[in-house]
């Protein structure tokens, strides 16, 4: 997907804050897309730079704009080796091996790009994203898998961080299903996404 997509995706998520219950949320919305291919795990993980920043305590936004400084993401690891200690792909009770990633500035965003290699023995495969809970409790993230078969978008948060990969993307927040089709780099639609709910 194409860093104007994304950002598109990132706006149409903050729009759809309105619909969701009052409550003060210091991190943004983190969202990811998710493509599976038998036992490998494609993530593009799209995150407001100051939630990195609050995160890892490391700067890397404009103080006036909020636009992540791409020198300051190249040469700032922190960031990269935050996203690895709070996404995973696990298969069974197992964590897949992750290649070594890559990060990326997008105006006011960090898009992160990492692949998992998962054993073929290894069980059922989870991904599970626990992003900017440790500054942010309430801190929410919205996944899109892309399978052969089609698109599903799932919603998950501290309560239901993990979602089933092995069964094409199923959590306790799940929201809907994809219409059957060959994997697109199609974002959320804004009806789509205005009917997540959390609890």
């Amino acid at each position: 997907m194409t860093a104007r997509a994304w950002l598109v995706l990132a706006g149409v998520v903050v729009a759809a804050i309105a619909v969701w219950p009052a409550g003060a949320h210091n991190a943004g919305i983190s969202t990811s897309r998710i493509v599976i291919r038998g036992r490998t795990v494609d993530a593009e993980i799209n995150a407001l730079g100051r939630d990195y920043e609050k995160a890892t305590g490391v700067r890397i936004t404009e103080t006036a704009s909020g636009a992540v400084n791409a020198v300051a993401l190249a040469v700032m690891a922190p960031s990269l080796a935050y996203v690895g200690n709070h996404v995973a792909v696990l298969a069974g009770d197992r964590r897949c091996q992750a290649a070594p990633g890559s990060a990326r500035a997008a105006d006011t965003h960090v898009l992160a790009t990492i692949t998992w290699t998962c054993p073929s023995d290894g069980g059922s495969l989870r991904y599970r994203v626990t992003l900017f809970q440790d500054v942010d409790p309430a801190s929410r993230h919205l996944a899109m898998v892309a399978t052969e078969s089609g698109e599903r978008e799932i919603a998950l948060d501290r309560a239901a961080p993990e979602l089933d990969l092995s069964a094409g993307g199923s959590s306790l927040l799940q929201v809907s299903d994809g219409s059957p089709g060959p994997v697109s780099s199609t974002s959320f639609s804004a009806t789509t996404t205005s009917r997540f709910s959390w609890p």
